[in-house]
């Protein structure tokens, strides 16, 4: 599995935990989307696109099987995030969600 592309969109103003959009692609041939860049209490952390059920709920529509895999993930998105976070400054686009 390679990764070919990471696109992360940074909100420029917050309005919860999520601070960034981000999708990715996997040998030019799938792109997952809804991936987000959350403030935890630990940090920052990429979380796998989810879906809130009935109950309020939240589940993984995503799921990562190993854990190389996801620090792989982690790191390109946040490698990423960290890039776009200092343009967001000089750039005058709105928010895009992915």
């Amino acid at each position: 599995m390679n990764i070919t592309a990471v696109r992360v969109s940074v909100k420029r103003k917050p309005e919860n935990k999520t601070l960034a959009n981000a999708a990715l692609t996997i040998d030019g041939e799938l792109v997952i989307t809804g991936l987000q860049v959350v403030s935890g209490a630990k940090g920052v952390f990429v979380s796998m696109p989810q879906y809130r059920d009935s109950n309020g709920e939240y589940h993984d529509r995503v799921y990562v099987l190993t854990k190389k895999t996801k620090e792989l993930i982690s790191d390109l998105i946040l490698t990423e995030y960290e890039k776009q976070k200092n343009n967001v400054a000089t750039h005058d686009g709105s928010d895009s969600d992915y």
